[in-house]
C-alpha cells in the first residue's frame, strides 16, 4: 500500500494523469533506421551515436552500414533527427574565400 501511495504522490508532483500513463503503456518500441546511403565521411555519427541515444532514451547500433535506434516512436525519431542535425553542425565547413 505504501508503494501505491508513493506512486500517487509522484503522479501528483509531476502532474501525470492516468490517461497519460495508459497512452505510454500502449506505445511500443520501434526500430528506426537512417536512410540507406547516408554520407558520413568523417565518422562523426560514430562518435556521437551513443551519447545521442542515451540523451533520447534509446538504444543504438550499426547494422548493414546504417545506424538503428530502438525506443518509443517519439524518442527514436528525435534521436535520428538530432544525430543528423549534429552531423550538419559539426561537419566540415566549406571555405568560400
Amino acid at each position: 500500500m505504501a508503494t501505491l501511495d508513493r506512486a500517487r504522490a509522484m503522479m501528483d508532483a509531476y502532474a501525470v494523469s492516468e490517461s497519460e500513463l495508459n497512452l505510454t503503456k500502449e506505445e511500443k518500441a520501434i526500430l528506426r533506421r537512417e536512410p540507406a546511403g547516408t554520407k558520413d565521411p568523417h565518422r562523426i555519427k560514430q562518435y556521437l551515436e551513443n551519447s545521442v541515444a542515451r540523451f533520447c532514451g534509446c538504444r543504438a547500433w550499426r547494422q548493414d552500414r546504417v545506424w538503428v535506434f530502438c525506443g518509443l516512436p517519439s524518442e527514436a525519431q528525435f534521436a535520428t533527427w538530432l544525430l543528423d542535425a549534429l552531423l550538419i553542425s559539426c561537419g566540415p565547413k566549406s571555405s568560400s574565400t
